[in-house]
């Protein structure tokens, strides 16, 4: 155990380390700027030492000040708090270099948590749980896809593959989705995120499968305007012309005062003389 540790941060971060280290009979000697000069952590630190100006970030993460402090005022270890010098393996390199004991991870354990893909390999080959993704960096955004936590068990994440299989299991080959289901739901806006993800694949190319996600999603919420308005669409699109007119017609029971009101209105009225003409 060393005597005497300096502290390369300030504010809360700096007050604990004085608080730790007073219950561990060693000694503190807090780095400062001229802003931090008549800050509570300076008051309360066995000394103190100025490292620079006001200019608090520069002044933190001024290695050769920061060095320099250390070596003066006869410190064996500096505490980096968090952020400022925490995370920077080349400061943890120069502390040993300097014979100074850098309180937190070697510099070789900060390069390899710091490069976040790397981390992950890591983390699984020492068997460690990791969340669903990508084995190497993304070149592009578009190469990303959507995660989902599956709202019946928490524990498992979804991608779009996996929320198409999760909807085949709830309907167990039935055509629709019984609401008392729907009911052991712990998240019904995860699972709203989950059918309008499919939604937006299904509706491009394949209409009735659009119509049986928003009719799961109605289940969620059965009077969710934009949902009804949506299923009137789509109704008429795979030509079941009477529901169509019955769901427009409730979309502008809900919503009266409607933007598209006459839109609307007038897709009834053609729905109507379409259903004329074919009869």
């Amino acid at each position: 155990m060393f005597h005497k540790l300096l502290i390369a941060n300030r504010g809360e971060i700096a007050l604990r380390i004085i608080r730790t280290c007073r219950e561990l009979g060693i000694r503190t000697v807090i780095a400062h700027s001229t802003a931090d000069a008549q800050s509570l952590p300076v008051r309360m630190a066995d000394e103190s030492i100025c490292v620079g100006p006001d200019d608090a970030r520069g002044r933190y993460l001024n290695i050769a000040g920061i060095i320099s402090a250390a070596v003066v005022t006869d410190s064996e270890a500096i505490h980096p708090g968090y952020g400022f010098l925490a995370e920077n393996p080349a400061f943890a390199e120069i502390c040993r270099a300097c014979g100074l004991t850098f309180v937190g991870p070697s510099p070789e354990a900060i390069r390899l948590m710091g490069d976040k893909a790397q981390a992950r390999v890591i983390a699984k080959q020492a068997g460690v749980p990791v969340v669903p993704g990508s084995e190497l960096p993304l070149k592009h955004e578009s190469e990303a896809g959507d995660i989902f936590i599956d709202p019946f068990n928490r524990g498992r994440l979804l991608d779009t593959a996996g929320c198409a299989e999760l909807l085949s299991e709830m309907t167990s080959g039935k055509e629709e989705l019984q609401a008392e289901h729907l009911e052991s739901v712990s998240n019904k806006r995860i699972l709203a995120r989950i059918l309008l993800n499919l939604l937006g694949i299904y509706q491009a190319g394949d209409p009735r499968r659009a119509l049986a996600t928003i009719e799961r999603l109605l289940l969620i919420n059965p009077n969710y305007a934009p949902h009804v308005r949506l299923r009137g669409m789509l109704l008429a699109s795979v030509g079941d012309q009477t529901g169509a007119i019955a769901e427009l017609e409730r979309y502008l029971m809900l919503v009266p005062e409607a933007e598209d009101f006459d839109a609307i209105k007038e897709q009834i009225q053609s729905i109507h003389l379409n259903r004329a003409r074919l009869n």
